[in-house]
């Protein structure tokens, strides 16, 4: 099997448990955020945890809807990219009068970008590890880079904030969702890393291979885990 074609029944496979693993973090984010509001002493953290449940009632069918949606889109734009020097760079559209104030935003978004893609990387570290490995190995390439791999931690984050952010623009109470579906959601992430994992395995694209070695930069190396660069 070529790579184009493993690489798309590798997406299958991550969305299949991707779809399964959201179902299963919607239900016990519910849960939890409706508990955590009844034993809460503070008024106003009371009102916006039920506030949040009622979203994910209300809203539950369109928020499983853009779940998925919206890590089509991701994930397809991780696997045109892979190992891919072209990556364009957004233009700017900020005058310099709200360009402190987009910048203040922009670090605070991006600060729970990566505490919540951390966390992810966290419990299934060795599982990505492999993955990463595998995807370089699957392009003939010696650098393993976890922002090449299409299937990285990353995209489980950006694709929550993107999906609740759609169906509920009110930033405190998207604050409180996201938190709460990824935490419910970590669980799962080393089920979907084995599952993607495995597949690769059976069809002979290991963690152990070696690439030839060039002429220009001498022996080669096995190649091995990947750092962390989104």
């Amino acid at each position: 099997m070529d790579r184009n074609a493993l690489l798309s029944a590798s997406r299958t496979e991550f969305l299949q448990a991707f779809r399964h693993a959201t179902n299963d973090a919607l239900m016990l984010a519910a849960t939890a955020i409706f508990r955590k509001a009844d034993f809460s002493y503070s008024d106003g953290e009371r009102r916006l945890l039920f506030e949040a449940h009622h979203v994910l009632q209300e809203k539950s069918t369109e928020l499983r809807e853009q779940l998925q949606s919206q890590m089509l889109l991701l994930l397809d734009r991780s696997l045109e990219t892979a190992y891919n020097t072209f990556r364009p760079v957004a233009q700017s559209v900020f005058t310099s009068d709200t360009l402190a104030l987009v910048e203040s935003v922009q670090f605070e978004d991006q600060l729970r970008i990566d505490d919540i893609t951390a966390r992810f990387r966290n419990v299934a570290e060795q599982q990505v590890r492999d993955l990463n490995t595998r995807i370089a190995l699957m392009f003939e390439q010696r650098a393993i880079k976890e922002r090449e791999n299409p299937f990285r931690p990353w995209l489980f984050t950006r694709c929550i904030i993107n999906a609740v952010e759609s169906v509920c623009p009110r930033a405190d109470l998207a604050i409180v969702l996201c938190a709460h579906i990824a935490e419910d959601f970590e669980e799962s992430i080393p089920l979907i890393y084995n599952g993607v994992n495995a597949y690769l395995e059976e069809h002979g694209i290991t963690t152990q291979m070696q690439l030839t070695p060039s002429r220009t930069s001498g022996a080669g190396a096995p190649l091995a885990g990947g750092q962390a660069d989104d």
